[in-house]
């Protein structure tokens, strides 16, 4: 085996472990990312969540794509980048504000890209990291609804009082 044969398929080890380690921690802090004030409002309260959502995307493919040899393109991969080029065009020519057109579009993306980010490092065996990540943020999630139901929220629910609408 030639050495740059050889560094290639090193680097590509690398990289799925930086990506999977990069996707496993982009999951948690997702769920934990948030600004609690009023500053913020109710139209950007999701502005961390998209930013990291966002910048784990793009790390990951673009680490991805730095080592992929081959690409598999399938039915499911096909609809999606249709789906894309249908929001990419529907965002610039039809949505009334342009804003939130950009902000839907780059959250699709972004998805469309953990998505594919995710279905190759589980075809390099380390899907269940990932699902195991996955479930401890679904628990987070209901820990912080039912302690921000019950009212010990400490101040992540600024704009109203515990328990009402």
């Amino acid at each position: 085996m030639s050495p740059t044969r050889l560094h290639n398929i090193r680097g590509a080890i690398r990289s799925f472990r930086i990506v999977s380690w990069l996707l496993r921690v982009g999951i948690i802090v997702c769920v934990l990312a948030i600004i609690p004030s009023q500053a913020t409002g109710i139209c950007l309260c999701n502005a961390p969540k998209e930013l990291i959502l966002e910048l784990i995307g793009l790390g990951s493919i673009a680490l991805l794509a730095l080592y992929c040899s081959r690409i598999r393109v399938d039915c499911v991969d096909l609809f999606l980048a249709l789906f894309l080029i249908f929001s990419i065009v529907s965002g610039g020519f039809a949505a009334p504000d342009r804003w939130e057109a950009l902000r839907a579009v780059g959250i699709s993306v972004a998805g469309v890209a953990i998505f594919w980010s995710s279905r190759v490092i589980t075809k390099s065996g380390r899907g269940q990291q990932l699902l195991d990540v996955a479930a401890l943020a679904v628990v987070l999630v209901a820990a912080t609804v039912i302690l921000d139901a019950l009212g010990f929220s400490y101040g992540l629910s600024v704009t109203r009082p515990a328990g009402k609408p």
